[in-house]
């Protein structure tokens, strides 16, 4: 019953498209998907072998998680739609589920052309960026996070590699927590909400 209920959440609650690679017109529509390069995906490492689902696009364009109790890549999806329906503008866009059985094994999402804030930090150190323009994007993180936080949603990850800067300077937050509630040092216990602010101060101070 679990299994089915992760293919009826990302429908209903996620309101992505499933993309069910059992059936033949599905998995059509996911070779279809592997052909767009605007495309990027990310499966559940040991989802994905045990099902045998292979994507032919570059290391570029994937990445392999491994979810600790099997549904770490249907609560990231969960929540990252989440986040995108709370703010579109700073959020990468979630495109569909992919699942076996009902239980979601990754996600196909807009691929974001640009940079992450930690190749942008590194630059600045390089002497490449100024740091006007290296402000302005902070500035921007800062929004992002904002805009998030005004609606009580946390990232739970918030760390340069998470954020992706668009050749216009644009923000796009990705790969959030997979867990609602993590432990930090001495065993607090922290949601996302929380990491967020326990982070940003030094995320901002780059």
């Amino acid at each position: 019953m679990r299994m089915l209920r992760e293919s009826t959440h990302v429908r209903f609650i996620a309101r992505v498209p499933v993309i069910d690679i059992r059936r033949q017109e599905d998995l059509m529509h996911l070779r279809r998907l592997e052909a767009d390069s605007g495309i990027f995906f990310k499966l559940d490492n040991a989802s994905a072998s045990a099902c045998r689902l292979k994507l032919d696009v570059t290391p570029d364009r994937q990445t392999h998680k491994i979810g600790y109790d099997g549904r770490g890549i249907f609560n990231e999806l969960i929540h990252l739609a989440k986040m995108y329906r709370a703010a579109p503008k700073f959020v990468v866009q979630p495109v569909a589920a992919i699942v076996h059985y009902g239980k979601v094994i990754g996600y196909a999402m807009e691929r974001v052309q640009g940079k992450t804030l930690e190749a942008l930090s590194r630059e600045f150190v390089e002497g490449l960026v100024s740091r006007s323009e290296l402000d302005a994007v902070l500035a921007n993180v800062g929004a992002a996070f904002k805009t998030l936080h005004r609606r009580r949603i946390g990232h739970g990850d918030a760390k340069a590699s998470n954020i992706m800067i668009t050749e216009s300077n644009e923000v796009v937050l990705i790969d959030p927590s997979q867990w609602n509630f993590t432990y930090a040092h001495f065993g607090v216990r922290q949601s996302r909400l929380g990491r967020d602010r326990s982070r940003l101060g030094d995320l901002l101070r780059n």
